[in-house]
């Protein structure tokens, strides 16, 4: 019997830290760098999982569903085949969450920047410029709803870098890969303009690892999928760009990509006009990366239902995109 009662407690005690971790809408981590607000995006699956698993035992899911596994005075005997569903259930809990694109915020010297993490070893990371009738997509709308057409959900979304409108279309500045397809070349040009702040740089994934390279080593790659060149650097090898002054007074809305030593991509937005030298700092001792990439500024947009960001206005060449294609309609 004391066997069996540790048991017992030792899923009670299982079963409450699963509801209170995964069941709440939002969590609030105080972590080494910071405030972190995490939204998963697995709740849903979270209880798909728990009808699925435990419907079956009664005992278990009408504890679940009156709350009584909160309350550990309360015991009902389970089998041991309910015990190995239970530990089954958590397991395919975690995988969702491993795999899930992280969004969330965090606070840097007062500025709020929001941000969506992603491995592109496992979720699906696409650069989108023009459609399969190649028409340009422009605006984020117009990328979503060619996306449901195709019942391919549009998880996150952000411009991918500087542009320029030739012959009435909005064209990317550099480098612009995908599919492993160049489609715009390299610029190695001078000239006026954050784009062409030296050192500029690309941003690219390689064989499902996301890369930063400055302009001046970037080198052709059969294994790049997908890329889009901007500039200025923000960060190479944990280093600010040299021109970046602390004291400066230029101030915007920005948004910029980075990249963890992890494997792991971040794109994040300011939620308030910052300098590039903040938006560096932040993305480095923030965010944690070792590489970064400005994107763009004043017109920079996300799209991130997550972050509670749902506006897809504002006309671009080309967006960077966190996709799942899974998704049943």
């Amino acid at each position: 019997m004391g066997r069996r009662r540790q048991v017992r407690d030792i899923t009670d005690a299982f079963t409450k830290e699963c509801f209170l971790t995964f069941v709440v809408p939002s969590l609030y981590l105080k972590t080494a760098i910071g405030d972190i607000r995490i939204f998963p995006r697995f709740c849903n699956r979270f209880m798909v999982h728990m009808k699925a698993i435990f419907l079956p035992h009664g005992a278990v899911w009408k504890l679940l569903r009156d709350n009584e596994l909160l309350c550990p005075q309360k015991r009902v005997p389970m089998r041991p085949s309910v015990v190995l569903s239970w530990l089954f259930a958590i397991a395919l809990i975690c995988l969702d969450c491993a795999e899930g694109a992280t969004f969330g915020q965090v606070v840097h010297n007062g500025i709020a920047y929001d941000f969506c993490a992603v491995k592109p070893a496992t979720d699906d990371i696409r650069l989108f410029w023009k459609s399969p009738s190649s028409t340009t997509y422009s605006t984020i709308q117009a990328l979503k709803d060619s996306l449901n057409r195709r019942e391919i959900e549009l998880l996150f979304a952000t411009n991918a870098g500087i542009f320029q409108v030739a012959e009435g279309e909005y064209r990317p500045l550099g480098l612009h890969i995908e599919e492993g397809c160049e489609i715009v070349q390299l610029n190695t040009e001078d000239g006026q303009g954050n784009f062409y702040w030296k050192p500029n740089g690309v941003f690219a994934l390689s064989g499902k690892r996301p890369l930063i390279v400055r302009t001046d080593l970037w080198l052709p790659d059969a294994q790049v999928q997908f890329a889009s060149q901007s500039g200025p650097m923000l960060l190479f090898d944990s280093e600010f760009h040299p021109g970046f002054k602390r004291t400066s007074f230029s101030k915007y809305i920005r948004n910029g990509v980075g990249v963890r030593n992890s494997g792991e991509a971040v794109f994040a937005i300011s939620t308030q006009p910052v300098t590039l030298w903040a938006f560096a700092a932040a993305f480095r001792e923030a965010l944690k990366c070792t590489d970064a990439l400005y994107l763009d500024g004043a017109i920079s947009t996300v799209y991130a239902p997550q972050l509670d960001r749902t506006a897809s206005s504002g006309h671009f060449a080309g967006f960077w995109a966190v996709v799942d294609s899974t998704t049943s309609r």
